[in-house]
């Protein structure tokens, strides 16, 4: 008597199978160890980008200190950024184009899939996208992330190589998005600090402290403000006369408490310096006669319609802390 088969699936899947499977050749096998190496070669670059650009400062640091040449090739590398990432993406679209284009050839010699478009599809697409998404992006750019030094060590001749080879290309990048950087910045729409000031009194909760809302709008309106607005007014500044002695100096600074104190002669209008007083510390003990008037250094003079903004820039560069606000016929 036949046995009846309980589970015919099996033997239904293994018939389809062997319809649809053709077998390997050694053009296939060759093919196969190609898509390999551009899978993980894809995704060596991919983690370049990922490490290159997660380095921490304390790993900056360390290349930085380091005597092997990588470590100085990789904070070369760093220094231009739009370059080393154009070369990445076009690396990648090159090396993600070609697996895309071997995988299609290999599915050809590998199955018969002329009766089964769906299948051809899955094949095609959502394999081949799945798998190039996994190793070739997800999985590299996670461990890179962990060990961007080592993955940045490994990657730094690779790519000073495709960064020569792929300089035309990477050079036309570059500049093209320089350029459209560029006209979108001017396109930009500027606020004004009247409309932010604005902005700040409709959005702040009515419950919020008069003081934050003054503090807002005070920065909201920075830029706006003029040296004559945050000006100390002569007649609360102190100053020093030039015809004043050592002793008599000192009496002021200590009566003021100032660390600054301008100089003049004649009058106030006509400011000659600035007195820094820890100029003054190392001749404390000195007589009464000390010639103070060469400590005095140069003082740097404003218009009172200076934006005050503009001043600080000033002062960084500058690296001074006072300034002689004068008006418009130098008073």
């Amino acid at each position: 008597m036949e046995e009846i088969d309980l589970d015919p699936f099996p033997d239904l899947l293994m018939n389809v199978a062997n319809q649809l499977f053709l077998g390997f050749s050694i053009e296939s096998v060759i093919g196969l160890l190609i898509l390999v190496f551009l899978i993980i070669l894809s995704g060596l670059v991919s983690g370049s980008e990922t490490a290159f650009f997660s380095l921490s400062p304390s790993d900056i640091g360390v290349l930085s200190n380091g005597s092997h040449p990588k470590d100085h090739l990789i904070l070369d590398l760093r220094k231009r950024p739009k370059k080393l990432l154009a070369t990445i993406l076009i690396a990648n679209n090159f090396i993600n184009v070609g697996i895309v284009i071997l995988s299609t050839y290999l599915t050809a010699i590998l199955f018969n899939l002329e009766a089964n478009p769906v299948l051809t599809f899955v094949l095609q697409v959502i394999v081949i996208t799945s798998i190039i998404l996994l190793f070739g992006e997800i999985i590299p750019k996670i461990y890179a992330n962990k060990e961007p030094v080592m993955v940045a060590n490994m990657m730094a001749r690779p790519l000073k190589f495709l960064i020569v080879f792929f300089k035309p290309l990477s050079y036309f990048l570059v500049n093209s998005t320089t350029f459209i950087d560029k006209k979108i910045g001017k396109k930009g729409h500027n606020i004004t600090y009247s409309e932010l000031s604005d902005a700040i009194e409709i959005t702040v909760d009515e419950s919020a402290p008069v003081e934050e809302k003054n503090i807002l709008k005070g920065i909201a309106t920075f830029g706006e403000k003029e040296a004559s607005e945050i000006m100390q007014s002569r007649v609360n500044v102190t100053a020093i006369d030039h015809k004043l002695s050592f002793k008599e100096v000192v009496e002021v600074v200590v009566e003021s408490g100032f660390s600054r104190i301008p100089v003049y002669e004649e009058s106030f209008d006509h400011v000659v310096g600035v007195l820094y007083i820890k100029d003054l510390l190392p001749y404390l003990k000195s007589s009464d006669d000390m010639d103070w008037l060469s400590l005095v250094r140069s003082a740097i003079f404003v218009p009172e319609n200076k934006k005050i903004n503009d001043l600080l820039q000033e002062f960084r560069e500058k690296k001074i802390h006072l300034a002689i606000v004068v008006d418009e016929y130098g008073g």
